[in-house]
């Protein structure tokens, strides 16, 4: 992350500032087995790695216009630890929802929960359902 910020123009570089932690609904320690390819995952008994995990709603972020998940199945649990933050600053949200079965339809009914007023939006990247993103957008923000 370090290396790619340093690639980036200052005025857009500067306003970047990473975390190395991971987010849920909880404080406490993540464990994650690394294999060294795309499939790193939450996992208890080969965990390779531990991670200080935070509710987003802890840290220190100023407003949030728009939130990107790809946590390989802990969207949900971040979600509900970021309950306070979306509800206060009502960002863009592109969320997967394709690592669990139950996803496709829980992060939707959760979103809509905390944001009845942002425009859902379904995309499957790739045409086997694989690579499903979730996009809530405010109404004065979306095109449609």
């Amino acid at each position: 992350m370090i290396e790619y910020l340093a690639t980036l123009r200052p005025d857009i570089g500067h306003k970047i500032h990473p975390l190395h932690c991971a987010v849920g609904a909880d404080r406490g320690i993540v464990r994650f087995d690394l294999d060294g390819v795309t499939g790193a995952k939450l996992d208890t008994q080969h965990a390779k790695l531990e991670v200080e995990c935070y509710p987003m709603d802890e840290l220190q972020i100023d407003r949030a216009t728009i939130i990107k998940m790809d946590i390989e199945g802990a969207e949900y649990d971040a979600l509900l630890g970021a309950r306070r933050m979306i509800l206060r600053d009502k960002p863009i949200l592109a969320i997967c929802v394709y690592h669990t079965q139950d996803d496709i339809w829980r992060i939707p009914l959760l979103i809509h929960g905390f944001l009845p007023e942002h425009k859902l939006f379904l995309r499957a990247y790739e045409g086997d359902g694989f690579q499903t993103v979730l996009y809530a957008v405010p109404p004065d923000r979306a095109l449609i």
